[in-house]
């Protein structure tokens, strides 16, 4: 957190808690006390700061996501990581604030110690929590409420990520399968270029003087050529296979 939002928040919190403070209490209802206004104002400041929070980025993540639904480049990538840093250490915060308010909810010894000005005048019971305890299952509600928002965003972030890592992984062994494709095509070129050559070297054979001897040479140089390249592109096709099954046996 900025200096800027820190004295924000400390500006709203002290708003809030002069604000209780001016309250009309001519109504004849007595005011509660002050240890409890101070609760509540700092929770207050609490739930709208995490709030806040939450908006700064979850507003990023959901631009983020319809941006890379049409385009993904590295940029993008390295703000999703950076995106996902920062909801993850959001929710992990928003969860700590939830499970400290349980845990004091579910203490009645923390409850009972949480009034201040009834225990200093010995005039608070056990049973005297209710009032205490509807304020913090309030902000306990708006805070389980944040954190399951968070998780969601995280979800989210994870999801989108996990798409972005397949369609990568999809288009690098489309690239490497068209790699293979070429090298079988090369290979096969330079098995009927290879055949080719005794053609034409200076040496005296059966072939250099035929009258066929052309015809026959350059049909072996296509007969090699495309066996090979059949021969290698159905190694392709099987190993394209064979990875599909693979996928398939693992998703399945």
């Amino acid at each position: 957190m900025d200096g800027t939002r820190t004295s924000s928040v400390q500006a709203s919190f002290v708003e809030d808690l002069q604000t209780k403070m001016r309250l009309d209490r001519t109504d004849g209802v007595a005011p509660p006390p002050y240890e409890f206004e101070v609760l509540d104002a700092v929770l207050n400041a609490v739930v709208i700061e995490l709030g806040n929070e939450l908006e700064s980025v979850r507003t990023p993540v959901i631009s983020l996501v319809a941006e890379l639904e049409e385009n993904i480049d590295r940029q993008k990538l390295r703000m999703l990581l950076k995106l996902s840093k920062q909801a993850s250490a959001f929710e992990h915060k928003a969860k700590l604030v939830r499970t400290v308010l349980d845990d004091i909810l579910e203490s009645n010894d923390s409850l009972s110690a949480l009034y201040l000005t009834d225990n200093a005048q010995n005039v608070h019971g056990p049973e005297d929590l209710s009032e205490v305890e509807s304020m913090l299952e309030s902000y306990y509600a708006i805070c389980d409420e944040i954190a399951q928002d968070a998780q969601s965003l995280t979800s989210m972030i994870k999801n989108t990520d996990d798409i972005v890592q397949t369609i990568l992984d999809t288009n690098r062994n489309s690239l490497m399968l068209l790699h293979l494709k070429f090298i079988s095509c090369t290979l096969a070129l330079g098995t009927g270029t290879f055949v080719a050559s005794f053609y034409g070297m200076n040496i005296q054979n059966v072939l250099t003087e035929a009258d066929l001897g052309f015809v026959v040479v350059s049909a072996g140089s296509v007969t090699c050529i495309a066996g090979a390249g059949w021969f290698g592109l159905r190694i392709v096709g099987n190993l394209k296979r064979v990875t599909m099954k693979r996928n398939k046996g693992f998703l399945g």
